[in-house]
C-alpha cells in the first residue's frame, strides 16, 4: 500500500503544479497506452490548491481505491482515485509498476 499511496500523492502534487508530463508518467500503463499528455490535460483541465487523502481501501493485491478531497475553483471536492499496479497494459500484477487511474478521479469531479 505504501508504494501505491506515493505514486497518488506524486501525482497530486504533480496536478498542483500543473506538470502534465510528471502526472502522465504516474498514470497507469492501460491510461497511457490509449491517452496523451493533451488527452490528460483535457480531462484534468482545472488545477487543484490542496487536497487530502480520506480513506484508503484495498479491493486487491494490485488495487487500492481512495477517497480523496481536492481544493479546486475555490471548492473543496470530493471524489475516489484508483492506484493500479500493472507489468504491461491490461495486465494488472503485484510484480508490476503502480500508476494512478485519472479517469477515477475526474468523473465525479
Amino acid at each position: 500500500m505504501e508504494k501505491a499511496t506515493e505514486t497518488l500523492k506524486s501525482f497530486l502534487d504533480a496536478w498542483k503544479l500543473q506538470d502534465y508530463e510528471k502526472m502522465h508518467t504516474l498514470c497507469q500503463k492501460t491510461f497511457k497506452v490509449g491517452h496523451t499528455k493533451n488527452q490528460l490535460k483535457a480531462i484534468m483541465p482545472n488545477r487543484i490548491k490542496s487536497f487530502k487523502l480520506i480513506k484508503t481501501e484495498k479491493s486487491t493485491e494490485v488495487v487500492y481505491d481512495f477517497d480523496i478531497s481536492v481544493r479546486i475553483e475555490g471548492k473543496s471536492k470530493k471524489s475516489m482515485a484508483r492506484v493500479i499496479c500493472e507489468t504491461e497494459p491490461f495486465k494488472p500484477s503485484i510484480d508490476g509498476e503502480w500508476g494512478v487511474n485519472p479517469l477515477s478521479i475526474s468523473r465525479s469531479l
